[in-house]
């Protein structure tokens, strides 16, 4: 969605990180040649992705990575880190409150689960194959549930002593997205941000009617348009300050060389395959 190049072929890839090699005349930034940069815009919806050696962009899009950010962190720093801080900031989860979210063994619900915690909030987890929970567990979740199981309701109620969860995070819809709701406070918010089993949800009349339980979308490029320029900076600032401090891992996979994209364009679709797949040019 939102990839719309003007003509074919054309250049996929939304995130990743470089090394200036070029400074354009007039430029006034104080970036310089050899310094490792990420962009808060690339022009991946026009077809000019990051999937390519060379890209040329408007310097006031670019920032400077920090010596303490590993290479897979910047090349992941865009995606998945302000997706996570757009989301977990609207749920707004207090201290001891309990947010859950979906596919818990994804790299984004990892660093949902890493950037909740700074606020002290609680994470649960669901996970469709019970081989996941005590990897989960060991990783810091204070709780993973299997949607295989057939008391999933019973178990969330058991891991939060009773209480309704303050709001949850959904990248799978389907019925997916019921589970959560139905285990959402009176008056919570479960954004859905993704559609692993396709593009329609499951949902209760009660709880949308009667409990005023909010469904919602978030998608990151709105979302950053939606901010003042300066603000688009400071976001990716705050990440790589984040990446710096260990908050958010590179939860990396294979990594390819840009030649062999083909391969790592089937190795992204296979389920349970670990981190993300980078590429490398």
């Amino acid at each position: 969605p939102g990839f719309t190049p003007a003509s074919l072929p054309a250049i996929p890839g939304l995130e990743g990180t470089g090394v200036v090699d070029k400074i354009g005349k007039g430029c006034t930034s104080s970036l310089t040649v050899g310094q490792r940069v990420v962009s808060y815009e690339w022009p991946s919806q026009s077809g000019n992705g990051t999937w390519r050696q060379y890209i040329c962009v408007p310097e006031e899009t670019l920032i400077a990575v920090p010596d303490s950010v590993t290479e897979e962190q910047a090349a992941m720093a865009l995606i998945n880190p302000v997706t996570v801080i757009g989301m977990v900031d609207i749920l707004a989860a207090p201290a001891g409150e309990w947010l859950l979210t979906s596919a818990a063994g994804s790299a984004l619900s990892r660093m949902v689960k890493d950037y909740a915690k700074l606020s002290g909030a609680k994470v649960m987890g669901t996970v469709r194959r019970k081989e996941q929970i005590a990897e989960l567990l060991a990783d810091g979740f204070d709780a993973v549930i299997c949607t295989a199981d057939s008391d999933v309701a019973d178990q969330i109620k058991a891991a939060t002593g009773g209480k309704s969860v303050y709001g949850a995070l959904d990248s799978i819809g389907g019925a997916s997205t019921k589970i959560l709701t139905n285990a959402t406070r009176n008056g919570g918010t479960v954004i859905v941000y993704g559609a692993m089993e396709g593009i329609s949800f499951a949902g209760d009349v009660v709880d949308v009617l009667f409990r005023g339980v909010t469904i919602r979308g978030f998608w990151l490029v709105p979302h950053l348009r939606s901010l003042p320029v300066a603000d688009r900076r400071a976001m990716m600032e705050k990440v790589l300050n984040l990446c710096g401090k260990g908050l958010f891992p590179a939860y990396a996979g294979t990594v390819y060389d840009l030649k062999n994209v083909e391969k790592a364009v089937v190795e992204q679709a296979k389920a349970a395959r670990g981190g993300k797949v980078l590429l490398r040019g």
